[in-house]
């Protein structure tokens, strides 16, 4: 992705250019560049980024122009500011908000991890990067093409596919690592770390009341039909 912008009118547009590497890109990129372009245009909320231009260059590469966020991770903004443990809360409302508005238009994003969510000084929270977002209307046999460890579902880890109950577990996980300053397995190299996610009870942030402990623990049980 690159930052760019343009003239027009009289005044100045950032915006973020996404193509797929390599050249010629593989047919593999191709489709998740489609994809992407596809979902986004399919969505408008404004914990979205909005999709301003797409197309084809001459070589077949698709590439998509969306608007840029200025803003922090949701971590490091929370951190920075030392928000207190009903601020991060109120911040994952407007997250998990902004994935059931994405439910509800039948797209899952399935990446959701704190380098994905920004938030700019006027305290918007955006969700970012839909790259390997799934629509569950064309394809929901589909296998995964990737996902971030620390935040990834069982059924991800698994190559399985992908329902809403993956992003709630996403959507948890993200909640340990704001809440906590942790994911559900810190502190484990990659092999250890894959088979805590099968297997492991996660951990919980500490200094979280009762009803919010199970809500997480709910959120990131192993089977995704009980969730």
């Amino acid at each position: 992705a690159l930052a760019v912008s343009r003239m027009e009118g009289g005044f100045e547009q950032q915006a973020v250019l996404k193509m797929p590497l390599g050249s010629p890109p593989s047919p593999d990129a191709v489709r998740r560049m489609m994809r992407e372009r596809q979902l986004l245009a399919s969505l408008k909320h404004p914990g979205l980024p909005s999709m301003i231009d797409g197309g084809v260059l001459d070589d077949g590469a698709p590439f998509l122009v969306i608007e840029r966020i200025a803003g922090q991770p949701i971590d490091d903004y929370a951190d920075t500011r030392q928000l207190s443990l009903r601020e991060r809360v109120a911040l994952l409302r407007k997250v998990v908000n902004i994935v059931a508005y994405a439910h509800a238009q039948l797209v899952l994003h399935r990446d959701i991890k704190p380098s994905n969510i920004l938030i700019d000084d006027g305290g918007r929270v955006v969700l970012l990067d839909f790259g390997v977002a799934q629509s569950l209307q064309g394809d929901a046999t589909a296998t995964n093409v990737g996902y971030t460890l620390a935040y990834a579902a069982p059924e991800q880890v698994r190559g399985e596919r992908s329902t809403a109950a993956t992003d709630v577990y996403g959507l948890a996980a993200l909640a340990c690592r704001l809440l906590g300053g942790e994911g559900p397995f810190p502190g484990m190299q990659a092999s250890t770390q894959v088979r805590a996610v099968l297997e492991h009870t996660p951990q919980l942030p500490a200094g979280i009341d009762r009803d919010l402990a199970a809500i997480l623990l709910r959120a990131l049980r192993k089977e995704p039909q009980s969730r």
